[in-house]
């Protein structure tokens, strides 16, 4: 039981360092230790009216810490949308600004589903976790 609880400890503490290392590339954009999670069918930016300014990719890559099929794909899809209501991004804006200063939250969250899933993209299943979170 001991030795259980050690090696779950070493393992929660490697990924939290992981975690924390992945933050630290995103501020100084050390873009070869960022991890590089698309979604697995990446519809063409091309049209995108951004295109010419900005490489939605590698925006994608920057800002994304979704640790699911359904959580990469929807951050891209919010990114490629040609058209969004304002009060839809009033509403994101809120729920970014409320988590914001829940960064121990947020890093254990991200641990938590990390946890002992080496196979964590072959599950897509984020709709009984929004079931749940309802």
């Amino acid at each position: 039981r001991f030795h259980r609880h050690v090696k779950m400890s070493i393992e929660q503490h490697t990924i939290y360092r992981h975690i924390k290392q992945t933050h630290i590339a995103r501020m100084q954009l050390d873009w070869a230790a960022l991890p590089i999670l698309l979604p697995s069918s990446l519809p063409s930016s091309e049209q995108h009216p951004f295109t010419a300014d900005l490489d939605i990719a590698d925006l994608h890559r920057l800002i994304n810490t979704a640790t699911s099929h359904g959580g990469i794909q929807r951050l891209w899809q919010w990114l490629t949308a040609l058209r969004i209501d304002v009060n839809t991004i009033h509403k994101r804006q809120a729920i970014v600004h409320e988590l914001i200063p829940l960064m121990t939250f947020r890093d254990k969250l991200t641990m938590r589903t990390t946890i002992n899933d080496d196979n964590l993209f072959e599950h897509n299943d984020t709709k009984s976790l929004q079931r749940w979170l309802q």
